[in-house]
């Protein structure tokens, strides 16, 4: 079971993602980074890369910020724009579970 979220805010637009799409993690998040990359083939059909560098066009992003501390361990920000999706939180269990809510939020098979 995934937290629930404490707070939603929907915005207008939507991101696509395509074959150029790639993923970025700060270090201590390579796993999941791989096992996102893993969970989004099926949905898409796409064989992402990773990017060794944060980016800001056409970019799922893993990242820690502290200014997240009134979450708990496993709370965490998802932030979707039409250029790039934020998974951000303040510790990995955090990113885990925003991890998860983007994957539930994908097609399920391509």
């Amino acid at each position: 079971m995934i937290p629930f979220p404490a707070k939603i805010q929907f915005k207008e637009g939507s991101f696509v993602i395509n074959r150029d799409t790639q993923i970025y993690a700060e270090k201590g998040l390579f796993d999941l980074q791989d096992y996102l990359l893993e969970l989004i083939k099926p949905s898409t059909g796409f064989d992402l890369t990773k990017s060794k560098e944060e980016q800001t066009n056409n970019i799922i992003a893993l990242e820690f910020d502290p200014s997240l501390e009134e979450l708990n361990s496993e709370g965490y920000r998802l932030f979707v724009s039409k250029n790039s999706v934020q998974l951000s939180a303040t510790k990995p269990e955090g990113i885990f579970y925003a991890r998860y809510e983007t994957w539930l939020n994908l097609p399920k098979a391509f």
